[in-house]
């Protein structure tokens, strides 16, 4: 009821206000008068809560889903992209909060929806008892990253939504990723993205986009032409089948721009089954599999010789570096396996314990390089029951996940996407290190979310 009075209301407060509001913004800012800035300022926050109420939950979590990418930590090099990523991205998901805690439709939680809030606790003790001066982690970054993975898990979840919220879900994140491709091969072509961060562009250019590191739009990237394929394949709305097929195609180009390995073991474990588990496309997709085999294999002569393949497929540094971090990840966890040595802290005590590497060569690869496994870091981190609370919801949930699609249903396609993001972002996450960024942290949360909603029978069965 009062939705419906504020939405009525809404144009006539608007009219009403606008006049009186831009000649006392005018004054106070000519003659410098705090007090109607201050006035000006509450009548715009008070038109922000209407505007809020007006819209609903749903809505504006699907718009935030789809501005999210475009407002991560690149956004910072632009005054304007720090203060919209503010406003647009960090301030929102106390909102999403409120909404889910208020929401007296909500089915009832069991233990299993206490462990994303546990882990992100967990996450911020350690922080707060362990930090050092050469902690990689922040209450920010705490906040940003396992913060809102909870929050987004706990909206999908339990949230105050309608019965096609999945549906708008997807088709936000493949709207956003439709901007994303376009930003991916510009930047290939010219070197040019929206925020500045040309890091990655000083040997060979590869592209960030807008999200600030190659392996982290390569695995958003990666997500949606998984998702495309479910939609188009797996029964998808009609509505969404063009947007995918946009979003999807647009990926495959965009995501070679990225030059990392790591998103393509995600993609390619799960889309192959995807394709080849559909009956109605099996023969089709296993010609095309193959045909592109055959057509690589051909390409790889060629490929072999350029620069490219030199600095990035043929480069056994990086594995070594890679085998040196693992070994080193190791041996920090067994020296405290149970709470770890702290949330942000894998740099710091690998630079300050003496026992790890054996020889220069190692010393020169471990200590040159971060971490290269998220869930290793966890373990060094947080110690073995950070990784398990981390860990246990995902193997619950995805394990319902697949006994529910594997009954055809109008809902399978929603399941596989739950399904599968997580597949996608663990594979990708197991070759460099998430820890140190937002948006991709929280899409398999929302999957997970999602998952926990259409299984909500099993869950209480």
């Amino acid at each position: 009821m009062l939705r419906a009075r504020v939405v009525n209301l809404l144009p006539v407060l608007i009219g009403l206000s606008a006049i009186p509001l831009s000649f006392l913004a005018a004054e106070g800012l000519v003659e410098k008068k705090r007090l109607a800035l201050m006035l000006v300022l509450a009548v715009l926050a008070a038109g922000f809560a209407v505007l809020t109420i007006s819209l609903g939950p749903e809505k504006i979590f699907v718009a935030w889903l789809f501005f999210a990418p475009f407002l991560q930590n690149s956004a910072r090099f632009s005054t304007a992209g720090h203060r919209l990523s503010q406003v647009l991205y960090t301030l929102p998901p106390l909102l999403f909060l409120f909404w889910t805690l208020i929401n007296r439709n909500r089915p009832r939680a069991t233990l299993l929806d206490l462990l994303p809030f546990l882990y992100a606790g967990l996450a911020l003790t350690s922080y707060l008892l362990t930090r050092g001066p050469g902690s990689d982690a922040s209450m920010h970054s705490i906040l940003t990253t396992v913060g809102f993975a909870a929050v987004g898990y706990y909206f999908c979840a339990f949230g105050p939504v309608g019965r096609r919220f999945g549906e708008r879900l997807v088709e936000a994140f493949l709207a956003s990723v439709v901007v994303l491709d376009v930003m991916t091969c510009i930047e290939g072509a010219t070197g040019w993205n929206l925020w500045g961060e040309t890091a990655w562009h000083l040997h060979y250019s590869r592209s960030v986009a807008t999200l600030d590191n190659p392996a982290v739009l390569g695995t958003v990237l990666a997500a949606a032409i998984v998702v495309a394929i479910i939609v188009v394949f797996w029964d998808g709305p009609q509505r969404l089948r063009t947007l995918s097929i946009v979003a999807g195609v647009g990926a495959m180009p965009a995501i070679v721009f990225t030059y990392t390995r790591g998103p393509f073991l995600g993609l390619f474990a799960a889309a192959i089954p995807l394709l080849l588990l559909r009956r109605t496309i099996r023969v089709k997709a296993a010609l095309v599999l193959a045909i592109s085999g055959f057509a690589f294999y051909f390409a790889w002569s060629s490929f072999a010789g350029t620069s490219l393949y030199q600095q990035r497929v043929a480069n056994g540094a990086t594995v070594e570096t890679r085998v040196v971090i693992q070994q080193w990840s190791f041996k920090l966890a067994r020296e405290k396996p149970v709470l770890g040595w702290g949330y942000g802290s894998f740099d710091q005590v690998k630079y300050a314990q003496t026992f790890l590497g054996t020889t220069g060569q190692d010393q020169t690869l471990g200590r040159g390089s971060t971490s290269h496994d998220s869930f290793l870091t966890i373990l060094v981190e947080t110690g073995l029951v950070g990784l398990l609370v981390y860990l246990v919801p995902w193997a619950a949930l995805l394990a319902r996940g697949v006994e529910r699609a594997r009954a055809p249903s109008p809902e399978r396609w929603l399941l596989l996407v739950g399904l599968t993001i997580p597949v996608v972002y663990g594979l990708s996450a197991a070759t460099f290190d998430m820890r140190f960024f937002s948006y991709p942290q929280v899409l398999p949360w929302l999957a997970l979310g999602l998952l926990r909603r259409l299984t909500r029978d099993v869950a209480t069965a």
